[in-house]
């Protein structure tokens, strides 16, 4: 494939977003201009909960943005990509946005993808800020083993724990002993999924208090130890 525009990257990219979005079982609508940027934003995603796309099946609309890039051969199942900070408080002001990152070779197109979420968003800017960053980079995952559907149904789904006012009181939780804790993961599907892939997926902590689930943190588990 001969070296394209950025024009051509991006209109191919949100391309490759649309027709993933519009497969079965129909729930999605993107709504993503091809050629109109915008600030930190490409569009949204409009969830269904049917095939219906009525007023009555709405469930929410996600906001996206869509980064293409030319490859001369396909990353495997994940990639890096460097944004700005100012991007990573724009989403966090908006309650979190999916980011994807479309590979393209030849004919062919490889999409990549990461549900950024108030709490893990809030760890960025934070880090970033401490250490004068002006970027970061964020680790995107295949399509592989998942679809559009999952993916956006699970980001609906989280986003309902992490408003950004419990983001912010949980900070001053972080150092206090709570009897009960809930983990979850927007990645990790341990029906089709091996056990061993835990530990390559990120988990929310929640701290539970009479039943309302407090934001915490995200990471990774290093290893698990069972108890008699």
């Amino acid at each position: 494939m001969n070296k394209l525009s950025t024009d051509i990257i991006e209109r191919l990219a949100v391309q490759a977003v649309k027709s993933e979005v519009t497969k079965p079982p129909y729930f999605l609508k993107a709504e993503i201009p091809e050629g109109d940027k915008g600030v930190s934003f490409d569009g949204e995603i409009i969830v269904f909960n049917d095939s219906s796309h009525t007023a009555s099946s709405f469930r929410g609309s996600i906001p996206v943005q869509v980064k293409g890039t030319q490859v001369k051969s396909f990353s495997d199942n994940k990639r890096t990509f460097s944004l700005q900070l100012a991007h990573f408080e724009n989403y966090y002001k908006k309650n979190g946005v999916i980011i994807f990152v479309v590979e393209l070779r030849k004919e062919r197109s490889k999409i990549f993808y990461k549900q950024l979420l108030p709490l893990e968003l809030s760890q960025i800017i934070k880090k970033c800020k401490h250490k004068g960053k002006k970027s970061h980079s964020i680790e995107l995952r295949s399509l592989k083993g998942t679809d559009m559907h999952r993916i956006c149904h699970a980001f609906l789904k989280e986003q309902l724990h992490q408003p950004i006012v419990l983001i912010e009181d949980g900070e001053t939780l972080l150092d206090e002993d709570h009897q009960q804790y809930v983990f979850r993961s927007l990645t990790f599907n341990p029906s089709n999924m091996d056990f061993s892939e835990l530990f390559e997926h990120d988990f929310f902590m929640y701290a539970l208090e009479k039943n309302l689930q407090i934001p915490i943190s995200v990471g990774r588990f290093s290893s698990l130890t069972s108890f008699p």
